[in-house]
């Protein structure tokens, strides 16, 4: 027996390590990749540079979708860490909230049931499929993530236990939300201290009676309702004078520093005109789809999810039969469910929406753990590692079988690519290593518990899928090369007298970290035309966003206005995106005599 004791500690130990290095591992050693990287690297460039911390701004125009915390975070790190790019001066800002993430996992797990709890649900949390992927791209949500969840233990802990400093300690982690992603954030945290207000009321007596228990021998006087209420109603009206301070401050800063023009559209559009599904021009309208969140859920909390769903059927049983439930299961199953009826009411949905609430999915699991190994669980556990290992197989072997793919399949992968996967180097060691564990794993499947199993499986795919895949990837979405090759073409003399026409966020952004260009953007189409005429008194020349050819691009440009007497020409052509149609034309109105190739070619 002490043998196996150790054995199954030295488990824990060695998966909760790796749960750790996976935070690492696939972060760095790779550029920007769409979507949000580039335009977050962009702005928090722009805030190192030019010190405005209140409102961000990309290309020295305000961006307002987002307040400022985040990105002052990013700036910091690229100033203090000057000798690294700002990409990886952010993805280190990636590990630190991965790993903060985490601990206030394990602290919430804890509270609720135990240390075992909170160590199951930090390596659930780890290898679930969102919370890896997502960790590993550089976005505001990181933040929140880390926000949400830290909100929600200290909320839990201060209720639970009546400490009076968590409480206030939560109302801190709900203004730093709101710096965030502004109401969003404090929305979220909101639905989750309701649960922990509900389950407290709904289970007073056993609190109240636990509280009693507990401080007997310290306390000359048992804990009353009247106490409790008082002493509850003063904490959190601290917290909200608290919280109130901290929003108050920065949107008194904002009015102050912006226009009205961008209060409204910070306050209006980004918030209630998302909600209600008024913002087309910002995407991810999703109207009519009240259970998009589900289909998220399933995907974000692989491999987790037949446990979770296991644990949703036990809930609905008990509740059939009207047996009362726990206070555990109270909390959770109100902390997964109303921040999922709040996310799923607005019509503005994206599957990233979801990362907030990963932990709270993850204690779930953990807790329901114990109560659901049975014979299901040997068949998922099988199933799962079949899964994996022929994953892990078709990967390491892709040098192998490479050659005789179809040659209409091999067309369609670039050269680069496959050059890359031809030959094997030193990340295929990696693979083959993942490999060899997983025979290792198959031969003491029996005598591992299914947790830890699955957990080491999920995470020998990720090692595996990162190993490789990631520069593979990173071929595919980096855009420093193209977006160098376009901005060769364009003297440095001149660019002081080139705006940008119907540029994305994205392309802006790419000029921004590649070459430091902060590319004016203009929006008037009349504008444009009177540029085009060399009538305008700034500027001489655009660069316009466009799918398709020259030819189809002059009537979108000025559909209602006349160019015959116009000698327009493509001076440069660019892609910044190769995997994406759209192309970048720099147009002037300088006559030329040859019509040179390059004028006419089509982006494809």
């Amino acid at each position: 027996m002490p043998t196996k004791a150790i054995t199954a500690h030295s488990y824990v130990k060695i998966l909760f390590i790796l749960v750790l290095f996976l935070c690492f591992w696939g972060q760095f050693e790779r550029d920007e990749w769409t979507p949000d990287e580039p335009r977050v690297t962009a702005i928090a460039i722009e805030m190192a540079e030019t010190g405005e911390v209140i409102i961000p701004h990309l290309a020295g125009q305000a961006f307002i979708e987002k307040p400022p915390l985040y990105f002052m975070l990013g700036a910091g790190l690229i100033k203090v860490l000057p000798i690294v790019e700002p990409i990886t001066a952010l993805r280190i800002l990636n590990v630190l909230l991965a790993l903060f993430t985490l601990y206030f996992t394990y602290q919430l797990g804890k509270s609720l049931v135990s240390h075992t709890t909170g160590y199951w649900a930090v390596m659930i949390l780890g290898t679930m499929e969102g919370f890896v992927v997502q960790t590993h791209w550089s976005r505001v949500d990181n933040l929140l993530l880390l926000t949400v969840i830290a909100a929600s233990w200290a909320f839990y802990h201060g209720i639970k236990y009546q400490r009076s400093s968590h409480i206030l300690l939560g109302a801190i982690f709900a203004g730093l939300a709101f710096l965030t992603k502004g109401f969003v954030g404090i929305a979220i945290i909101m639905t989750i201290w309701l649960a922990v207000m509900l389950t407290f009321m709904l289970h007073y007596n056993h609190y109240i009676a636990r509280y009693n228990d507990n401080h007997a021998k310290k306390a000359k006087t048992t804990l009353t309702k009247k106490h409790l209420i008082t002493q509850l109603a003063l904490s959190h009206g601290a917290g909200f004078i608290l919280l109130s301070l901290i929003a108050g401050t920065w949107i008194i800063l904002f009015k102050q520093t912006g226009t009205p023009e961008t209060w409204h559209q910070w306050f209006w559009v980004n918030h209630f005109g998302r909600f209600a599904g008024d913002t087309a021009q910002l995407g991810h309208i999703k109207t009519g789809q009240p259970f998009y969140y589900l289909a998220a859920l399933s995907e974000y909390s692989l491999p987790w999810l037949p446990v979770l769903l296991m644990w949703l059927l036990s809930i609905i049983t008990k509740m059939l039969r009207r047996h009362t439930l726990d206070p555990i299961n109270t909390f959770l199953l109100l902390a997964c469910v109303i921040p999922l009826l709040l996310l799923s009411a607005s019509a503005t949905k994206r599957s990233l929406y979801l990362l907030p609430l990963l932990p709270l999915f993850a204690l779930t699991t953990a807790y329901y753990l114990p109560f659901c190994i049975g014979k299901w669980t040997r068949y998922f556990q099988q199933s799962w590692f079949t899964l994996c290992a022929l994953i892990i197989t078709l990967i390491a072997g892709i040098p192998f079988y490479l050659p005789f793919i179809p040659a209409r399949l091999a067309d369609k992968i670039p050269d680069n690519i496959h050059t890359y996967l031809s030959y094997l180097h030193w990340r295929f060691s990696i693979v083959v290593l993942c490999l060899l564990t997983m025979v290792y794993l198959w031969r003491i499947r029996h005598k591992v518990p299914f947790f830890h199993h699955i957990s080491a499986v999920t995470l020998c795919l990720y090692v595996s899928l990162f190993s490789l895949l990631v520069p593979v990837v990173n071929m595919a979405k980096s855009m420093r090369q193209s977006t160098h090759a376009f901005i060769e073409q364009i003297p440095l003399m001149q660019r002081e007298k080139i705006a940008a026409y119907r540029l994305s966020e994205t392309s802006l952004a790419a000029l921004v970290i590649t070459a430091h260009w902060k590319i004016p953007q203009i929006h008037d189409p009349l504008r444009v035309h009177s540029i085009l005429q060399g009538q305008d008194p700034h500027y001489q020349s655009v660069i316009v966003e466009h799918t398709g050819t020259f030819e189809t691009l002059l009537p979108q440009i000025t559909p209602k206005l006349s160019l015959t007497d116009l000698h327009l020409r493509p001076l440069a052509i660019g892609k910044i995106r190769s995997n994406k149609k759209n192309g970048l034309y720099w147009i002037s109105d300088k006559p030329t005599q040859k019509k040179t190739a390059q004028g006419t070619n089509t982006l494809n």
